[in-house]
């Protein structure tokens, strides 16, 4: 009996790609299955391309320090509590300062004397207008060191520029930090807003005011926002550029730091 040796190899081909298909799908549906994503879901989101990934960030965070050289007294709040705008955030011992003060001031009024002495003496021509002007640089020099000082005095006591909530202590009561050492880091999240990174090829139609759905994990909560602001750039290297939006009503239990899914629905008209 004679055999097709052609057609044999082909049969066999063809059933190897068959069970080598078989192989590659239960693999698949098993990865999947092990993943815990659907299929549905995979082609979705290769579809959808107007999704991006941001950040929530405070409306203000700073950093306290002082340029003063002074004992710390009192810092009323803990790391996460809040406070509100104009209460004392940290105080020092200033009794140095204030004495250095109180001799400036005195100065300054010795050195006012021997100018209008020197103005009357050279008014009586018994004195010359170098004396004058002697006596004048020097009043000028005690004032500048009086108020200098008077500028140190302000920072005895620090005051919160906003309400927010204390992050970080970095100092303690009776402790001698250096000036312009940070003391305090302070959060105003009163007011949260959202830092995205997104596609420079939306900027045909992203704009101020655009709304879409921000999904924060870790509240499991999704929340009607609005773009504020886009960036004047774009990155080279990516392709994309920042913007800011806002929630339109305040979030619950969404901290600074937390990150969600941005969901726009693309304006009419336009082709992502």
């Amino acid at each position: 009996m004679n055999y097709d040796r052609s057609g044999v190899r082909d049969s066999s081909y063809r059933a190897s790609k068959r069970t080598m298909g078989g192989v590659f799908a239960c693999c698949l549906t098993a990865l999947l299955a092990i993943t815990g994503v659907a299929a549905s879901s995979i082609v979705a989101v290769a579809q959808d391309d107007l999704i991006a990934r941001g950040v929530v960030q405070p409306k203000a965070r700073n950093t306290v320090a002082v340029d003063l050289a002074a004992r710390v007294t009192t810092i009323p709040f803990r790391n996460g509590e809040n406070f509100q705008k104009g209460d004392i955030l940290i105080a020092f011992d200033c009794r140095r300062q204030k004495l250095q003060h109180k001799a400036a001031l005195a100065n300054k009024s010795a050195e006012e004397a021997l100018l209008k002495q020197a103005k009357t003496l050279k008014s009586h021509n018994a004195g010359g207008q170098t004396a004058v002007k002697v006596s004048a640089a020097k009043a000028e020099s005690t004032l500048a060191e009086a108020e200098m000082i008077a500028l140190q005095l302000e920072q005895c006591e620090v005051k919160a520029p906003f309400s927010g909530r204390i992050i970080e202590r970095l100092v303690e009561p009776f402790d001698l930090p250096q000036p312009n050492e940070p003391l305090l880091k302070i959060v105003d999240d009163g007011i949260l807003e959202i830092e995205l990174l997104v596609p420079s090829k939306w900027l045909h139609w992203l704009k101020a005011g655009v709304a879409f759905e921000f999904l924060v994990e870790d509240a499991r909560a999704s929340y009607r926002s609005e773009v504020t602001q886009v960036a004047a750039i774009v990155d080279p290297i990516s392709q994309t550029i920042k913007i800011n939006a806002v929630f339109l009503e305040p979030p619950e239990n969404v901290l600074s730091g937390m990150s969600g899914t941005a969901r726009f629905t693309q304006a009419e008209g336009s082709d992502g």
